[in-house]
């Protein structure tokens, strides 16, 4: 299984050296071209090959030379094709893997991450340009915002479960890292107020 997060795979021809391959999961890795792709004729025990969430050429090819040996009886899943447009649009984007995941519509997808993408920026300019004594307050009340958004999307359609629970605090935690690590301002204290404040007022 080769997941990133996402990551880069390199050379992804050279998986065509593994003879014994059995079973190949490759997720939210970009970098790949059409000419990377498995062969049938090299690795011919394979028996599952799942894509998701890479490169549409590559994910094309591999299913234009994949097709014909789900006869022979391999298994073969691709979804989540992504065009250069999508990858560069979300490189940064915690969130990308909502993008057609059960639950979540297309509509719902884009809201969510605006609102990720509003919060971002809330949070870079006041870390950027509010004293200490004012920070804390202001991360708090951007918390308490976010966890709000949510709730209000969440009503109109029930798509917040554990997962997705888990990815909306690790995505404003990442937010609160990056601005600490970026602008050089140690955010210990108010990264754990911040995270309160969107704990007590979520409805997910």
């Amino acid at each position: 299984m080769l997941w990133g997060r996402p990551g880069v795979l390199e050379h992804a021809d050279a998986l065509n050296g593994l003879g014994a391959l059995r079973d190949l999961c490759v997720s939210s890795s970009f970098g790949m071209a059409a000419d990377d792709v498995l062969d049938p004729g090299r690795v011919v025990h394979l028996e599952r090959l799942e894509l998701h969430n890479v490169p549409a050429v590559y994910a094309d090819a591999t299913r234009s030379r994949w097709r014909g040996q789900i006869r022979y009886g391999t298994a073969l899943s691709i979804t989540g094709a992504r065009k250069p447009e999508w990858i560069e649009e979300n490189r940064d984007n915690p969130l990308r893997d909502w993008d057609r995941r059960y639950l979540i519509g297309r509509t719902m997808f884009n809201k969510a991450v605006a609102q990720y993408r509003a919060t971002k920026r809330d949070v870079l300019k006041a870390v950027r340009e509010l004293p200490a004594d004012e920070l804390g307050p202001a991360l708090v009340l951007i918390g308490r915002t976010y966890g709000e958004a949510f709730n209000r999307l969440s009503a109109r359609s029930a798509f917040i479960e554990t997962e997705e629970r888990e990815d909306l605090v690790l995505a404003l935690d990442g937010i609160l890292a990056q601005a600490e690590f970026g602008l050089g301002r140690d955010l210990t204290l108010e990264r754990g107020g911040t995270l309160r404040a969107l704990d007590e007022v979520r409805a997910w």
